[in-house]
């Protein structure tokens, strides 16, 4: 599936870094999008390491609860549970 740039990406998923697997692709480019760019996305900062090979890195990413998103759970998790 190709991303559009001026919407959200569609989902990255663990499989994507498989040769030949279905993924989400660069919006002008015809390649898959790169680790940096697949960090980006998913909300990590751009300094933040991951090892292992292509393959490994995407699936973590893939698998991973994104930083926006587990910051908002413990946010509310701290209003509504926690006060």
């Amino acid at each position: 599936m190709r991303a559009d740039s001026s919407k959200a990406s569609p989902t990255v998923t663990q499989m994507g870094g498989l040769v030949g697997a279905a993924a989400v692709t660069h919006p002008s480019e015809p390649r898959k999008f790169t680790i940096a760019e697949l960090k980006r996305i998913s909300g990590f900062p751009d300094d933040f390491e991951l090892t292992g090979t292509y393959r490994q890195q995407y699936e973590r990413l893939g698998r991973a609860v994104c930083p926006p998103v587990t910051k908002a759970i413990g946010e509310t998790i701290e209003r509504y549970v926690l006060r």
